[in-house]
């Protein structure tokens, strides 16, 4: 029977190897910039599909500090701030496709807003290494976890009907969300001095949104809400690839 490889099977062969080696106190702490694409629904621009996210590139922020435990073995708590644009002409045309029945013939009286994606992440996680050449490079790999609180975008619509002497709103109302999220990275690492390292990274990321958009009608005269004409509580999961340069600086070392 073939036998099938399972990614646990490396970790766990990792952690063996950090376990039997020497243990250190070192502490290092680390920033690193990258470049976000995002992946799947989060990047979809099917006006039909409410999860679809619009999501364009983008850039993130990490800031590490490392705890190591074994020369292989660190653990790890890190900042993660991550920003996408949004595709606002599709975003538009996803807007008026849920107000089809209340758009103006005159366009200059049909505004939009839109804006972007954002989201910041406090997480804890463990980081492992094993050298290419010993004191020199090394390849690193991570997995972090803990609480994203993502930004409720803007997508709004607003609609002036001049002859009902009314205006219609089409918006997102919900506050920020707080979700889980995860994060997989994997990069080489050169030492170029005592205290100074370079980084090359990639990391998958992933959290999750809710948001309430709701549509609804105010009286010119009375500028009170008359009537609400849609609700849809819409969740879009966010998925990221994120390919970025860190500078790792230690504060203390034996």
């Amino acid at each position: 029977m073939r036998k099938r490889f399972c990614p646990s099977v490396l970790f766990v062969s990792m952690l063996v190897l950090a376990l039997t080696s020497e243990a250190q106190s070192d502490f290092r702490v680390g920033i690193s910039m990258s470049h976000v694409t995002p992946l799947s629904t989060f990047s979809s621009a099917n006006i039909m599909d409410l999860e679809s996210g619009f999501a364009e590139s983008g850039y993130s922020l990490n800031f590490d500090g490392d705890y190591f435990i074994h020369r292989r073995l660190a653990v790890s708590a890190r900042f993660h701030f991550g920003l996408t644009s949004m595709n606002k002409p599709a975003v538009s045309d996803w807007l008026e496709y849920q107000m089809t029945d209340y758009l103006s013939a005159d366009s200059a009286n049909n505004l939009y807003s839109v804006d972007y994606w954002q989201w910041s992440s406090p997480m804890m996680g463990i980081k492992l290494n094993y050298p290419i050449v010993i004191n020199k490079l090394y390849v690193d790999v991570a997995a972090f976890s803990g609480l994203s609180i993502v930004k409720t975008p803007v997508q709004s619509m607003k609609i002036i009907d001049e002859v009902n002497e009314q205006v219609i709103f089409s918006e997102n109302i919900a506050a920020n969300h707080v979700s889980v999220p995860v994060m997989a990275e994997a990069g080489i690492r050169w030492i170029a001095s005592d205290r100074i390292q370079l980084k090359v990274h990639a990391a998958f990321f992933q959290t999750g949104t809710k948001r309430e958009h709701v549509s609804y009608i105010v009286k010119d005269k009375t500028n009170e809400v008359s009537e609400e004409i849609g609700r849809n509580t819409i969740t879009t999961p966010i998925q990221t690839i994120n390919l970025g340069l860190g500078l790792i600086y230690y504060l203390k070392q034996y």
